[in-house]
């Protein structure tokens, strides 16, 4: 079986859009050295999922007009998304993964094999 990133990110986010609670996903692959795949993912109260951007880090603004900004702090890992109306809502790292899903041996290259980073943001106070 063939390691491809599109098989890694519908399998994230199939496992991680299951919740009727607020959320934000992210993830970073890397598949035999070439450039990172990287994701964020909002998944609403609504059951529906929201692509946030192409980043697992830092702060963004969106496609979406009722998202302002959405920032991913993995070194202290928290998040929050700040919406149009000036409300912000606070996460907490709740679960972190450096497994790649759909690989195995077989996914490595000359050696090289996928390196991959999820995370998954859980609603928490604003405390900063």
């Amino acid at each position: 079986m063939k390691f491809t990133l599109a098989a890694a990110a519908f399998a994230f986010l199939a496992s991680a859009a299951d919740a009727a609670t607020a959320k934000i996903t992210t993830s970073w692959i890397v598949n035999a050295g070439l450039l990172p795949v990287t994701t964020c993912y909002y998944h609403g109260e609504d059951g529906k999922t929201y692509f946030m951007g192409d980043f697992s880090d830092g702060c963004r603004g969106t496609k979406h007009d009722w998202v302002r900004q959405i920032c991913v702090d993995s070194s202290k890992a928290r998040a929050h998304i700040t919406f149009s109306g000036g409300t912000r809502r606070c996460f907490k790292q709740t679960w972190r993964s450096s497994e790649c899903v759909g690989t195995g041996p077989e996914s490595c290259y000359k050696g090289i094999c996928p390196t991959c980073s999820r995370a998954e943001y859980t609603p928490t106070s604003c405390t900063w």
